[in-house]
């Protein structure tokens, strides 16, 4: 099976490099993104404001967000035939989300509405350098409950790829990962934000690429990751627990693909046809993809 690889910065600002994993044979080509909506609240300004301080001047951008919904509007926008199961608020937040999410052809059938949490919500600083400091509300993500998945079940079922985020329960994603790979979906974790607990051996084992970066490799497998050999140390560690294929993002220093029994630097080519790398990613995606680590596959 032929994969592009999509590391997204933002909705806007796309990398892609191409690689070709030996999968089984799979004809069925929608693809079932469960995850996170959010509403970004951004302000971009000077310098961050010191604690009691009001920074004036800063310029205001109010964005549709979340790991799940940038996954979803990404493969849609590349020409994926993607549906999204996630929970909004019943609020103006969840009504303009569907609606960018519909313009996007993104299949809404499965967003559902929480009577009981408002939509997600994130805002974020941003300084002069691009750094930027983040506070989310996960409000009526953290509704999105197992009988939401069961609902889901028939996109499930028919879905090639299923890709999930940790910004939903995380009792939930394990149930979504175990339905998916029950059906023979490639299952694909973003394990982002960094967990703050060791992750579920049921959840692992039901997943085919796990995609880190350096925070989050180093939170899941309790190892200090510095550079390409204590990623791979690290990168052993995940494969044990069932996990066919990691992908880690080490920020300036590359992106190491690990599938079957090959392990290299994304950079290389590696020429036996497990995996061919096509082409080398912009450094600046190298350099911001650690803050943005929002990634996602497609047929």
């Amino acid at each position: 099976m032929y994969i592009p690889i999509i590391l997204i910065v933002s909705y806007t600002r796309i990398a892609k490099i191409n690689v070709t994993f030996k999968f089984m044979s799979n004809t069925k080509k929608k693809i079932v993104v469960i995850g996170s909506s959010n509403t970004d609240m951004v302000i971009k300004s000077d310098r961050f404001p010191k604690p009691g301080e009001t920074v004036l001047g800063g310029e205001f951008l109010m964005n549709p967000g979340g790991k799940g919904a940038n996954q979803a509007v990404a493969v849609a926008r590349l020409g994926g035939d993607v549906s999204f199961v996630c929970k909004v608020g019943a609020d103006m937040f969840g009504k303009e989300a569907i609606a960018k999410y519909s313009e996007d052809h993104i299949n809404v059938d499965h967003v559902s509405v929480s009577s009981e949490q408002p939509s997600g919500v994130a805002l974020i600083n941003i300084d002069h350098e691009g750094e930027n400091c983040i506070s989310v509300a996960s409000g009526s993500n953290y509704c999105l409950s197992e009988e939401d998945i069961n609902r889901a079940e028939p996109i499930i079922k028919n879905a090639a790829i299923v890709l999930l985020q940790l910004e939903i329960p995380i009792f939930t994603v394990t149930y979504a990962a175990r339905m998916a790979k029950q059906y023979g979906a490639i299952v694909v974790l973003n394990p982002a934000p960094a967990p703050t607990e060791t992750l579920p051996s049921e959840l692992l084992s039901n997943v085919d690429v796990i995609i880190p970066n350096s925070t989050e490799i180093e939170t899941i497998t309790k190892r200090c990751v510095t550079d390409l050999k204590s990623a791979q140390d690290a990168i052993g560690e995940i494969i044990s627990k069932g996990v066919k294929t990691v992908i880690v993002t080490l920020g300036s220093e590359g992106t190491i693909v690990f599938h079957g029994v090959a392990m290299v630097p994304a950079a290389w080519l590696f020429i036996d046809g497990l995996i061919s790398i096509q082409e080398r990613l912009p450094g600046d995606c190298r350099k911001r993809v650690s803050l943005r680590n929002l990634i996602s596959l497609i047929t």
